[in-house]
């Protein structure tokens, strides 16, 4: 996967320091959002991030108004689920074009995102889920059966996206209801009007 992200500025500007402020002063931060709006909104059909396949063959392109509507209807599902600010919402997944979905749509209701490194398995994998008191989980066909193997020991979760080009998924394991990714896509595309600032990142 490549990020096509630009400075703004090309030369370096020296530790620490970025072209529209530095790390330092927080009032000057910004939510990662706001700048995949602006995009959508000044460079639409401008190319955000490309994926590609093992021999790095590109196979998938995304705009920047592609992404900020597939983000909206991830974070639309999210909140129709009844995900709120600070809520957490884990991914434990490839790098996938849903990956980047995800993890826009999560910031755009307020919530939490908890990576988690796709070499995590057995109890270190249900301690994770559990300590992180996340409610929603995405994941990809190479995972389902790995927290399969946990669902008896996990506490909080109560569902789980599964982004997978197979169309037989189960409905549930144990007590946590699964969906496909896809379900997000039948969502509106409008952004969820949710104010959030750099704290709730």
């Amino acid at each position: 996967m490549e990020l096509c992200f630009k400075p703004v500025k090309k030369e370096y500007l020296g530790a620490g320091k970025l072209p529209n402020g530095n790390f330092d002063n927080i009032a000057e931060w910004k939510p990662l959002t706001n700048y995949l709006e602006s995009g959508a909104d000044n460079y639409p059909d401008k190319l955000m991030f490309k994926i590609g396949d093992t021999d790095g063959k590109i196979i998938e392109e995304y705009s920047y108004k592609t992404s900020n509507e597939k983000s909206n209807q991830v974070a639309n599902g999210l909140i129709d689920l009844g995900i709120n600010r600070g809520d957490k919402v884990g991914m434990y997944m490839l790098n996938c074009a849903e990956f980047v979905f995800s993890i826009l749509g999560i910031h755009k209701t307020g919530g939490v995102q908890v990576p988690i490194n796709k070499d995590e398995k057995g109890d270190r994998l249900a301690y994770v889920i559990n300590y992180s008191e996340m409610q929603a989980l995405v994941t990809d066909s190479s995972g389902l059966p790995l927290i399969e193997e946990i669902s008896d020991k996990l506490t909080d979760l109560k569902v789980i996206y599964l982004a997978s080009k197979d169309k037989a998924i189960p409905k549930k394991i144990s007590s946590i209801a699964v969906k496909p990714f896809e379900e997000f896509y039948q969502l509106s595309k409008s952004n969820p009007g949710i104010k959030i600032s750099i704290k709730d990142q």
